[in-house]
């Protein structure tokens, strides 16, 4: 959705519950999905490799789209359920009072949902390589933008637009403050927000 809000295609949100009522072709019920012109399309690397040609007119960048797929995401997820720092911010995500996750942090049950992602993850380690650390991938991508303002010069590409969005729903995580700062992206997550229609960063409606 942030690459169709970036483009202003207007589009309808389809709750997951919505959707697994029966929305899904052949019994197809794992998030996202996108329905378009009649078409089910399944996964956000292949939504992505979907979308890119005609959003943005060019080919989809696979080796930065399976980077951010396959390993920014799984990493930013199992380092934010692993650390403990991060649950109090966690636990008001979910509409609970900070003060469970500061006292009752032990009785939370994030570490088995790291635990079974990593376990996921490394049965792909043939095709994607080792799981890196998430600022691993966050310092690469920062080299990969060297002095431009974006991935691919003066404006937000499909690359800059996936990598916010995979960590944006995680921004007020002590985790990700930190990998912001320590792999130098401030200025660049600062752009992405400015460029970001407010409807997808939490200023608008």
């Amino acid at each position: 959705r942030y690459h169709l809000s970036y483009h202003n295609v207007p589009y309808t949100v389809v709750t997951p519950a919505e959707f697994k009522k029966g929305n899904g072709e052949g019994g197809y019920t794992k998030i996202p999905v996108l329905f378009a012109g009649g078409r089910q399309v399944n996964d956000s690397y292949v939504i992505t490799k979907f979308l890119t040609p005609v959003l943005y007119g060019c080919e989809v960048n696979e080796e930065w789209e399976r980077k951010i797929t396959f390993g920014l995401q799984l990493a930013v997820e199992v380092e934010v359920f692993e650390q403990k720092e991060n649950y109090p911010v966690l636990v008001t995500m979910a509409g609970y009072p900070s003060l469970l996750g500061r006292l009752f942090w032990f009785a939370l049950p994030v570490k088995g949902y790291a635990r079974r992602i990593r376990a996921s993850r490394a049965k792909k380690d043939g095709e994607f390589g080792p799981l890196k650390t998430a600022k691993e991938y966050a310092s690469e991508f920062r080299r990969a933008l060297g002095e431009a303002a974006f991935f691919s010069g003066e404006h937000p590409s499909s690359v800059d637009v996936s990598f916010f969005a995979t960590i944006v729903m995680w921004e007020a995580i002590p985790l990700v403050k930190r990998l912001l700062k320590e792999s130098d992206l401030q200025g660049w997550w600062g752009r992405m927000k400015a460029a970001m229609p407010n409807v997808v960063v939490g200023n608008g409606k």
